[in-house]
């Protein structure tokens, strides 16, 4: 049987698991729009000096590698991370640090919800 305060406290540890979610969804959709951006700037960069400059096959062998590398990199980075943390794969933040980023942004909550996680 549980009392209407334990209940009370599921109830935010639900919540705050539901803006974990949502944090690790968003900076995942960032991070795909980051990774597009990038990669496709990089790829027409490499395509005008390729144009310009008419590089030999070795310089061509190396940009085609390195940017291989650099957008496996980058997509790993940037998709990679938020989708393992929203897997809950890896490091993925706390209660108390999801309230803290929560205190942030609604300044009538501030320190309220970070001290009745510690008070529990």
């Amino acid at each position: 049987m549980t009392t209407p305060a334990q209940h009370n406290y599921d109830l935010l540890l639900q919540k705050l698991d539901q803006f974990i979610r949502k944090y690790y969804i968003n900076a995942l959709i960032r991070g795909t729009l980051y990774f597009i951006a990038t990669a496709l700037s990089v790829y027409l960069l490499i395509s005008a000096l390729e144009y310009f400059f008419f590089f030999s096959s070795s310089i061509r062998t190396v940009l085609f590698f390195g940017y291989i590398a650099g957008a496996i990199t980058g997509l790993g980075y940037w998709v990679g991370r938020p989708l393992l943390a929203y897997f809950r794969l890896g490091n993925v933040i706390s209660h108390d640090q999801a309230a803290v980023i929560i205190g942030q942004h609604f300044p009538n909550v501030e320190d309220k919800l970070l001290n009745v996680l510690q008070l529990r």
